[in-house]
Order: C-alpha cells, then structure tokens, then sequence
C-alpha cells in the first residue's frame, strides 16, 4: 500500500521541515536592512514577535544584529564589542557589584532614539552565598539546557536599566 507510506512521508514533512528552513523577513524589512547595511555579510533573519525581525550579521567580521518593525522601521543595533571597549563607568559597576562573576558576551546598543547603551550577559549568580560555599568544591555536572543567564543593560554613565533573565541553550 502505497498511500500509507505517502501520509507518513507527508507528516514527517509537516513536522520537520519548518524548523529547517530558514526564516526570511518581509521585503519591506529586507529593504532598509540593505540601505541601513549595505556591507552586510553572513546575514540570517529570526522572527523575533508578531511585530519584530532581527537580522544577525557581519561587518568587518565584526557581529551585529539589527531589529526591524514589519513595516522596515528600524528600532535598535546590537554590536559586538570587547570588555575593554565598555566605558569605565560600566566597568566601574561591574567591578563593585559583579567581581568574579563570568561575563559571557558584550555588546553595544544604538536605538532609534539614538540612545546608547551596554549590555554584557553574565551567568546567573548563585543567591544564597552558604550554598555557593558549599558548593564550589563538590563535582557536580550541571546540564547546559539548565544553565541561567542575566543580561545587564547598561546607560553611559554606569548605571544599570534593565536586567534580563533567560536559559541559556546549547547555541548560546
């Protein structure tokens, strides 16, 4: 019988395919992403809501990403930027209230507004400081699906705005 073989080939398409195709934006995003970036290369689009595209790209094998309105407003760029490039400020902050925790990225913010900001994801510290004690010496193999960050958004003059706390996967 051919026909049941046919239905389950067809769900299995169902199923799979759309995680493995590659999202795309409307054109009118795709339209003042290339004005806006003109240089772009390595360039993939998410959907990130109903209402917003994020394109994640480089310039100068410099990482960026870039949200876009379904209408093609730009709202913000996020650049890639070493820990040294944060200003002192910030890293005064880091410094006082985050001493040895890990940072995993950092990056530059421009809005629309032409506001500037930094973020620089951290993992999750632990809160209870005795459980920390007793912990840090013990063997434990912690699953990476389970793994807490934090992003910690910035202003210019060290001063933090917004935190943010998500799981991490495994692309993280």
């Amino acid at each position: 019988m051919k026909t049941p073989r046919f239905i389950s080939l067809f769900v299995a398409l169902i199923i799979f395919v759309p995680g493995c195709v590659a999202q795309t934006a409307p054109s009118s995003v795709k339209q003042q992403f290339n004005k806006k970036f003109p240089k772009a290369t390595e360039v993939e689009w998410d959907k990130e809501s109903d209402s917003e595209y994020e394109a994640s790209f480089k310039i100068n094998n410099v990482k960026y990403s870039a949200n876009f309105a379904t209408d093609g407003t730009w709202l913000e760029t996020e650049q890639a930027i070493s820990f040294k490039e944060l200003p002192d400020a910030v890293l005064a902050t880091l410094s006082r209230d985050y001493y040895g925790v890990e940072i995993n990225e950092v990056a530059k913010l421009i809005t629309n507004k032409n506001e500037i900001f930094f973020e620089v994801e951290i993992e999750k510290m632990d809160t209870n400081e005795e459980d920390h004690e007793n912990n840090k010496n013990k063997d434990i193999e912690e699953d990476e699906e389970d793994e807490m960050a934090i992003d910690l958004i910035f202003d210019t003059s060290g001063k933090i705005v917004k935190t943010v706390s998500f799981e991490k996967d495994e692309n993280d």
